[in-house]
């Protein structure tokens, strides 16, 4: 009996070691399994990720080429930074350079203002601060010490204030019109210059900004529409917050002829404010000489005035323009095509303002 429980526990002992070795077998081989079955995910991952990135890839690239088919489509012009191509627009100032040869609508108007006041002043002391909105060019004309004793000796004593500056300012415009009637004549050779310039091959847009204010500036455009001159777009100083020489009203007029970049734009000018205009704006500058306030001529009188008056005159417009930075300082508009040639062949070569 006691042999017959021996040989059955040895028999048990023997089937618990054999199912002992067969679980931890299937253990051993259920893990192989699923390390097979994580290395096989991992790799199909990787395949999936990688074909998803290509996808990817294809997709930006079509969309790139389509968009640049688009872009061709709507004939965008697109440009190097090094290499900018042509003059694209010219933008003109008006007193001196398009209309009133040698800015004399301002200027009588400010020697009436101040003969009003029972103050005389010269033309020459009338045009110094020229460029300036009216009140800074009020208060800069009263800042001369020859015009201060005038004041005094006028006004018993008293020196000029800002109820004094206010009164002339409100004067200035009403007056200025009047004046204008007059001085509103567009300049010898504008409508041809311009007209020239807006055709091959030069192909350029035209602009304009101005000192005045709004409705000054419609004056100009009624009469200057009769007289061949029709800007694609014009700014007065009413429409930004300060005036030459800031650049403002010259960024708002390129905006508005749609054009860049801004080397591709030339300033022109007869007054050392409207060229720091445009050299800070960042454009080329051209200074007008010969109808300039410097010269303070008009038409009729460059005609009769003797060669060494207009010699002495012309050398210091020459000399004004030229100390404000100007690009180029040429006698009258009829020189401009020639100035826009070179500015071209310099833009060609990568050259900048």
């Amino acid at each position: 009996m006691s042999d017959d429980l021996n040989l059955d526990n040895e028999e048990y002992s023997r089937d618990v070691d054999t199912q002992s070795s067969y679980h931890s077998n299937s253990i051993t081989k259920a893990s192989i399994t699923n390390d097979n079955l994580d290395l096989r995910f991992r790799r199909s991952l990787t395949v999936i990720i990688s074909l998803l990135l290509i996808l990817a890839i294809i997709s930006l690239t079509f969309l790139a080429l389509k968009r640049k088919r688009f872009v061709k489509d709507q004939n965008v012009e697109f440009v190097s930074f090094e290499k900018r191509g042509r003059v694209k627009a010219v933008i003109f100032d008006w007193g001196g350079t398009v209309v009133d040869c040698g800015v004399c609508a301002p200027i009588l108007t400010y020697v009436e203002l101040f003969r009003d006041e029972g103050v005389e002043i010269t033309e020459d002391e009338a045009r110094a601060p020229m460029g300036s909105k009216s009140r800074v060019h009020i208060g800069k004309i009263l800042e001369k010490e020859a015009v201060i004793k005038r004041w005094r000796e006028a006004k018993g004593g008293q020196n000029p204030t800002e109820a004094d500056v206010d009164r002339m300012v409100a004067k200035f415009i009403p007056q200025v019109l009047s004046s204008l009637q007059k001085y509103s004549n567009v300049i010898d050779g504008v409508a041809e210059t311009v007209a020239t310039l807006r055709k091959n091959p030069y192909n350029l847009r035209i602009g304009s900004t101005t000192g005045y204010p709004e409705h000054v500036l419609k004056v100009l455009l009624n009469a200057s529409s009769t007289q061949g001159f029709t800007p694609d777009a014009s700014v007065c100083l009413s429409e930004v917050p300060e005036a030459k020489p800031s650049p403002f009203m010259l960024w708002v007029c390129a905006t508005r002829l749609a054009v860049y970049p801004i080397e591709a734009i030339v300033k022109v000018d007869d007054s050392v404010n409207g060229i720091h205009e445009g050299t800070l704006a960042g454009c080329w500058t051209v200074g007008i000489a010969k109808t300039s306030s410097y010269v303070g001529l008009t038409e009729q009188q460059l005609e009769e005035v003797d060669n060494a008056e207009l010699t002495r005159r012309m050398n210091r417009a020459y000399k004004h323009l030229i100390s404000s930075g100007a690009h180029y300082v040429i006698d009258t508009i009829r020189d401009l095509p020639l100035v826009i040639n070179d500015i071209n062949r310099r833009l060609i070569s990568g050259e900048k303002p």
